[in-house]
């Protein structure tokens, strides 16, 4: 039993002093990193709502080109197609779900690829305000705070 106890003398493991200097540092490296993080999160959401309307410009300016009538409610025009028909759109679910709201035209039977216009708005971790707004073709980008 004393060959043990012998054995184990010279380990004292480590002191308290030095656990505190670790935990200190491991704060100071915690307090410089979150900050610059939680930054990123915001701009990564801003720049998710900008592609995902992108991707909707895409496929709608698609097909409408494509003469596509599926949906059509008898208006009459070639290109007809009901924008309410995007709400299961799935990236525009995601974007819901990405501190954005997204709304679609109000209007009746006639509103359709002829003449839309989809609204997303984000707003980033500094409360900027961006709207992007998908009109007839164009995405255009604002920012209000």
């Amino acid at each position: 039993m004393k060959k043990i106890r012998d054995i184990f003398s010279g380990n004292e493991g480590f002191t308290l002093i030095e656990l505190l200097i670790v935990i200190v540092i491991i704060g100071v490296l915690a307090a410089i990193a979150v900050p610059n993080l939680t930054g990123l999160v915001g701009s990564a959401n801003k720049e998710v709502v900008k592609s995902n309307m992108r991707t909707l410009l895409t496929e709608i300016e698609a097909r409408k080109a494509s003469g596509n009538t599926t949906g059509s409610t008898g208006t009459g025009s070639d290109n007809y197609v009901p924008i309410t028909e995007l709400n299961a759109y799935v990236e525009l679910e995601n974007m819901a779900s990405d501190n954005s709201n997204v709304t679609f035209p109000g209007g009746g039977a006639s509103t359709g690829y002829d003449d839309y216009g989809i609204t997303a708005t984000v707003t980033d971790d500094d409360d900027i305000k961006y709207t992007y707004t998908i009109s007839n073709g164009q995405l255009t980008i604002s920012t209000g705070s």
